[in-house]
């Protein structure tokens, strides 16, 4: 089973891990973040302070049914790279779809775009947890990054670290779906 020791592991290759948790209760840091502490596997986080510049995607779109923002709070360090190169490949799409927990309702993951972290961002890191709602089910397990961005309203979390300028967005691709 996936604890806190796996954890320290996956955290340590980003950066300097200030602390673990686990759910939305006890003490903790940063209490504002509990909301979001179920997106992660077992609701288990790490709070972390980047070492190095990083690589990060986020997958968007907009269709009839769902729309996604390119800039939002979610980023996975896993290239999607299949969907990126627009092979068009339906397994990649559903790997990406399934391995980072993406509801339809949310996201139809049309497009990606890639962005550089600064080093010394402060960042929630996780793999992703289980996601369901009607026939939908998708396991998760991808590391996912939440950054205190502006949300659709403009809005930060007050008395989180706010990241956005450390955000270098590179580049946009349409993943084909």
């Amino acid at each position: 089973m996936y604890g806190h020791a796996e954890l320290q592991a996956d955290a340590r290759g980003y950066g300097l891990v200030l602390y673990v948790a686990q759910g939305s209760t006890g003490t903790v840091p940063h209490p504002q973040f509990s909301p979001y502490a179920s997106t992660f596997l077992h609701g288990l986080y790490a709070f972390v302070r980047t070492h190095r510049p990083i690589t990060v995607y986020r997958a968007f779109g907009h269709d009839p049914t769902a729309s996604a923002r390119m800039l939002a709070r979610f980023w996975s360090p896993a290239r999607p790279s299949l969907a990126i190169d627009r092979l068009g490949y339906a397994s990649a799409h559903n790997r990406l779809r399934e391995q980072q927990s993406v509801l339809r309702r949310w996201n139809p993951l049309s497009e990606v775009v890639e962005a550089e972290l600064a080093a010394g961002t402060e960042i929630f890191l996780g793999r992703t947890g289980k996601q369901e709602s009607g026939g939908e089910r998708y396991a998760g397990g991808d590391i996912q990054f939440f950054l205190n961005t502006r949300d659709q309203n403009g809005d930060f979390i007050d008395g989180l670290p706010e990241v956005s300028y450390q955000l270098q967005l590179k580049r946009r691709h349409g993943t084909g779906a």
